[in-house]
C-alpha cells in the first residue's frame, strides 16, 4: 500500500515537470483536473473522457500527443504508443526498449528520454509537415501487426504447447485459464481448436461445468 502511494506521488511530479517544461506551447490536459488545479501549470484543463467513445476524438484532434509511463512501469509500455497510431495521430512517448521490437523509431513512432529530447521534438514536429508521414505509417504499422486480435494469437500460440495433467485441473483455479483460452480462439472462429481445450477441463473441473457449458453452446 505504501509502496503504491509512493508510485503515485512520484509519477504525478514527473508529469508536473514534463508539462512545465513545455510550457511555452500550448498544452491540453486530460484526466482528474482537480489534481491538476492545485499545481497552477499554465495547462488548459479538460476533465475525464470515456476511453471508448470521447477519447478517439481527442487524440486525433491534438497535434501532438505525449505519453510518459507510470513510473513503476520500467519495462514494456502502455497502451498509447498502439492507441494514438491507430486513430492516425500523432505520438510522442517516453523510450522503452521492447519498442525497438514493435515500430521503426523516426519513421513509425518518436521516442524520447529525458525531457530535454522531449522539448526539441515537440519544437520540431511542430510543422505538420513533419509528421504527416509517421502518422500514416505509425497507423500502418498497428493495423499490420499490433491490434487486440494480433496479441491475443500470439497469447494462444505462445501457451498452446503447455501439456497440462488431468489431476492439475481439477482446482478451478487451474482450469480458468484453459476457459479463457477457449473463449478468445472461439471468438475468433477456432472452434475445432477451442474444443480441444473445452474437452480437456469438462470432466475435471467440475464447479465450472456451468461456464464450460455456455462455451460449448457458442460452438453449437
Amino acid at each position: 500500500m505504501l509502496a503504491e502511494i509512493i508510485e503515485r506521488r512520484i509519477s504525478k511530479l514527473l508529469r508536473l515537470e514534463m508539462v512545465r517544461s513545455l510550457d511555452k506551447f500550448t498544452i491540453a490536459l486530460w484526466g482528474d483536473i482537480e489534481e491538476w488545479k492545485k499545481t497552477n501549470v499554465k495547462a488548459k484543463l479538460c476533465g475525464r473522457v470515456s476511453y471508448f467513445e470521447n477519447m478517439p476524438r481527442v487524440i486525433s484532434g491534438s497535434n501532438i500527443n505525449i505519453n510518459i509511463s507510470r513510473v513503476q512501469q520500467r519495462s514494456g509500455t502502455n497502451q498509447r504508443p498502439f492507441d494514438i497510431p491507430a486513430c492516425k495521430a500523432f505520438l510522442i512517448t517516453d523510450y522503452k526498449e521492447e519498442l525497438e521490437d514493435m515500430f521503426d523509431f523516426e519513421s513509425e513512432i518518436v521516442t524520447y528520454k529525458n525531457l530535454d529530447e522531449l522539448q526539441r521534438k515537440v519544437e520540431y514536429y511542430s510543422d505538420e509537415s513533419r509528421r504527416i508521414s509517421i502518422i500514416e505509417k505509425g497507423y500502418e504499422k498497428v493495423l499490420a501487426k499490433h491490434t487486440y486480435k494480433h496479441r491475443m494469437d500470439e497469447v494462444i500460440n505462445t501457451i498452446q504447447w503447455i501439456q497440462v495433467e488431468d489431476e492439475e485441473l481439477t482446482n478451478p483455479l487451474n482450469a480458468r485459464p484453459i476457459l479463457w483460452i477457449s473463449e478468445a480462439l472461439i471468438e475468433s472462429g477456432r472452434f475445432k481448436e477451442a474444443l480441444k481445450y473445452l474437452k480437456i477441463v469438462s470432466g475435471t473441473a467440475i464447479e465450472l461445468k456451468e461456464d464450460i457449458n455456455l462455451l460449448l453452446n457458442k460452438i453449437q
